[in-house]
């Protein structure tokens, strides 16, 4: 049995450079072999778009695609093979791998991860939602198995799509092709990789991208307002782009910019993972203000650099930290109130990430057969 793996873009500026390392390495600790697909990009960095290069993500996958209607035709790729897609939602075509393997007799399986979809609020796709809500039933319907990162998007997905558009016959059907594995998340290589702050001297860093979804007004006036009662705090503003900005809406970059007087929060601009991992190990609590969250990267990254994030009560965020109390807001009052709380009574939080360490064991177990 061969795997044939399709990745995501691996950029640096996001963590598809980590899943291009550790999916071949957990498959071959599996005992599967492994044949990486790789596409052909435009830019090695974000131009435009949120989550990748809007252009080359596509110039990307249809590459990839190219390459296995190839492999396909010329009998290279076989029955008992499996082909596994990062990501089956941008763009969104990988699907149709498996409509050619069918149309030539093949039982090949198909299975890929699903980050988001046009049922997220205010994802990058959500205004194609008219449309795209019949192409994301479709991929549940072709492929044999979709993976997730929480019981929320899994739910999410059912009660948005599922139980909205597919006929009553199918809604069981397709929900069972939903699997929760959790993102993978590789906390001992990560925190291998950097060198560690001697101490905690950063009170709250803001790690999120500075995109609209992601509230960075809010983040950045509630840093304001815990600036105002500890003048003596120091409070961290990290991205991985050269600017603190993003390009659709510019005055984000603008209220970031206007924050200058305020000489307690500092923008760091331009860092590697390393260097921004390095910060995380600085920092007491990382503040979250997120409108909508189907996994959560940075709470996960905060966690393992014993970083304490205060997060919305809701979405998949109670699931990161398993309903701990301390870590979850209501009101923007309380979140103050969880921050302040935490820099002078810190809780444990390392260990909540670990269970993500097996995500992509998980997906392999389905994948061959060995758990449903």
């Amino acid at each position: 049995m061969k795997v044939w793996l399709l990745p995501l873009e691996p950029l640096e500026e996001r963590y598809t450079s980590q899943w291009y390392k550790w999916f071949p390495a957990e498959f071959k600790k599996a005992g599967l072999e492994v044949e990486v697909i790789d596409g052909e990009r435009l830019t090695d960095r974000i131009t435009e778009g949120q989550f990748l290069d809007t252009c080359s993500s596509y110039y990307w996958e249809f590459s990839q695609l190219k390459q296995m209607t190839y492999l396909i035709k010329k009998g290279v790729v076989k029955n008992e093979d499996i082909i596994f897609s990062m990501d089956i939602e941008f763009p969104g075509n990988v699907s149709a791998i498996k409509y050619l393997l069918l149309k030539r007799d093949m039982t090949t399986r198909v299975f890929g991860f699903l980050h988001a979809g046009s049922y997220t609020k205010e994802d990058f796709v959500e205004f194609l939602a008219p449309a795209m809500k019949y192409r994301e039933l479709n991929w549940l319907a072709i492929l044999d198995g979709v993976f997730v990162g929480s019981e929320y998007h899994k739910k999410a997905i059912i009660n948005r799509r599922i139980k909205e558009y597919a006929s009553p016959e199918d809604q069981e059907y397709l929900s069972r092709k939903i699997h929760v594995t959790g993102n993978p998340w590789m906390e001992k290589e990560v925190g291998g990789s950097i060198s560690w702050a001697l101490q905690k001297d950063v009170e709250l860093i803001l790690p999120n991208l500075p995109d609209y979804r992601k509230r960075p007004d809010i983040s950045l006036a509630l840093a304001v307002v815990l600036g105002e009662r500890h003048p003596k705090w120091r409070i961290v503003v990290t991205t991985s782009r050269q600017e603190y900005r993003t390009e659709k809406d510019k005055w984000i970059g603008e209220f970031a910019k206007a924050l200058d007087t305020y000489k307690h929060i500092e923008i760091k601009a331009g860092l590697t993972k390393e260097k921004y991992y390095y910060w995380l190990s600085r920092s007491k609590v990382m503040l979250s203000t997120s409108i909508e969250e189907n996994f959560g990267y940075c709470p996960v990254e905060a966690m393992s650099f014993d970083c304490c994030p205060v997060l919305p009560n809701r979405y998949s965020y109670p699931e990161l930290v398993e309903g701990n109390g301390r870590l979850l807001y209501d009101t923007y009052d309380e979140a103050l109130e969880k921050i302040e709380s935490l820099v002078e009574n810190p809780v444990q939080v390392t260990q909540y990430p670990k269970k993500y360490e097996d995500s992509i064991q998980r997906m392999i177990k389905i994948m061959v057969g060995e758990t449903k």
